[in-house]
């Protein structure tokens, strides 16, 4: 017990938890990059996915690469088609930790959160995540390279299908 109240300490204290709730429509999207991996004739090999964390909403958007513009542009299309949201929640991959990221939001006024490290479940959107793998192989279980001619169909059974928590439809 000595040396323990002698050495020096090696860890970060830990700081205060902060719920982020999420009790309106568009109040927080939830963002993840998912990775097919097989690249489509389009030349498509990444899936961007945004959900309305309150609603469960869910878009889908494939994209070639995952920068910072690709991610950017959809999130922007998707407030273009649906409003403005304030607040952006996505894990702590390059694309969303980066300054560039942070500043580009900042000056629109919507604040970026960061789930924890080493802790997807704590971003909502990873359990659509799940979903939409189970259904790329459903629907594509020989034709890997045409995984984005299927996810407008994928996209509309996520959102006309009663979610398990709010029991209700996305779109209601």
């Amino acid at each position: 017990m000595t040396c323990r109240k002698n050495k020096a300490i090696n860890y970060s204290p830990v700081g205060k938890f902060k719920l982020i709730e999420a009790n309106e429509p568009l109040k927080m999207i939830s963002v993840d990059i998912f990775r097919p991996v097989t690249r489509t004739d389009q030349g498509n090999m990444k899936l961007i996915v945004i959900m309305d964390v309150f609603t469960k909403f869910t878009k889908l958007y494939p994209v070639a690469k995952s920068a910072m513009n690709d991610c950017s542009e959809a999130i922007n299309q998707f407030m273009s088609e649906y409003g403005k949201v304030k607040v952006i929640l996505t894990d702590r991959a390059l694309t969303f930790t980066s300054p560039k990221w942070k500043q580009y939001w900042n000056e629109k006024g919507v604040r970026i959160r960061l789930t924890s490290v080493y802790t997807p479940q704590s971003n909502p959107v990873e359990t659509r995540m799940k979903v939409i793998g189970d259904c790329l192989r459903i629907y594509c279980p020989s034709e890997h390279h045409k995984w984005d001619e299927h996810f407008l169909r994928i996209e509309l059974w996520l959102n006309e299908t009663e979610h398990i928590v709010t029991l209700r439809l996305p779109y209601s």
